[in-house]
């Protein structure tokens, strides 16, 4: 079963290392013995390796690791990140093929946050949301927070660290806020779509369901609470559902204000800015949210993130 690193940072602390295995690689007790290679791509997570068969974008790098990671074995020489940049398995490679011996960073021109491609097809939400809402949400608004983020955080601590970190770092500070603004709503649509990724459950099972139960007392309560919550959240905000304390909450949060900032487990969450839903359902802000809990939302996701 492959073992999987997501966006939230589960063992990816540190210092990440990509590596083209075609190249020979040394042993770590220091006596340059080589290594035959065998021309796959490899990522080291600490002292680990493990063989990559996909890197998706989800914020930060996403590795799928077709066989278990084996401690002990380190390169001679290596690409390092000292934060987790998005990139394919194809621009890996290019990466690699251009590094030098030693210590690499990455090109002056390069982004520290990179927008992730979305993980469906523009018309893969229709009915429910369609295709130009899709193409304006994501393609315009989305890309437009990572680009001011990336302005912004220029020469500044934030250029460095994780999305992650920003978010928590810059949150509730006067003259931090058009960071935390840019840098909340590009982490916030980044669980916002890939929590309507086709091919999950649309009913609750498992952990999950019997938390819904606790807490809400059915599917249908829950549904009508996330509904009311977000209509209620003045002018543009989000409606999130958290874990805290083995139970679960909707809360209505303004802005870019997300559960990340406050320290709690964020589940899932609706966009209610106007730009989410105007084009499909104008002023129908309820009909939209209700769509979405009732078509959209994998639920085998949301399980993943408790």
């Amino acid at each position: 079963m492959p073992l999987t690193f997501d966006h939230r940072g589960i063992g990816l602390e540190g210092c990440v290392s990509i590596h083209l295995s075609n190249e020979e690689r040394q042993n770590d007790n220091g006596n340059n013995k080589k290594q035959k290679s065998d021309g796959r791509l490899h990522v080291r997570l600490l002292q680990c390796w493990g063989e990559i068969t996909d890197c998706r974008h989800l914020g930060k790098t996403v590795f799928v690791l077709k066989t278990p990671i084996v401690a002990g074995t380190v390169p001679g020489d290596r690409m390092h990140f000292g934060r987790l940049i998005v990139y394919s398995a194809g621009a890996c490679r290019t990466i690699i093929s251009k590094k030098k011996k030693g210590l690499e960073t990455m090109s002056d021109n390069a982004k520290p946050f990179e927008l992730p491609p979305l993980p469906f097809e523009e018309n893969a939400l229709e009915p429910t949301v369609s295709s130009r809402t899709v193409q304006l949400h994501y393609g315009k608004h989305h890309a437009a927070y990572f680009n001011m983020l990336n302005t912004l955080v220029e020469g500044t601590e934030f250029s460095d660290v994780t999305l992650e970190e920003v978010v928590k770092k810059s949150f509730g500070s006067p003259e931090r806020q058009k960071i935390f603004n840019n840098a909340g709503q590009a982490w916030n649509h980044i669980v916002y779509w890939e929590q309507m990724k086709p091919g999950g459950s649309q009913i609750p099972s498992g952990r999950i369901s019997e938390m819904i139960q606790e807490s809400f007392d059915s599917l249908d309560r829950f549904k009508d609470q996330f509904v009311q919550t977000s209509v209620g959240v003045f002018g543009s905000g989000w409606a999130w559902l958290i874990e805290e304390n083995g139970s679960l909450e909707i809360r209505g949060m303004p802005n870019a204000e997300n559960p990340l900032a406050h320290g709690q487990k964020t589940l899932m969450g609706v966009d209610v800015w106007e730009h989410a839903y105007y084009l499909d359902y104008q002023n129908l802000r309820a009909d939209y949210v209700r769509a979405v809990l009732d078509n959209l939302i994998n639920w085998d996701y949301v399980a993943e993130r408790l």
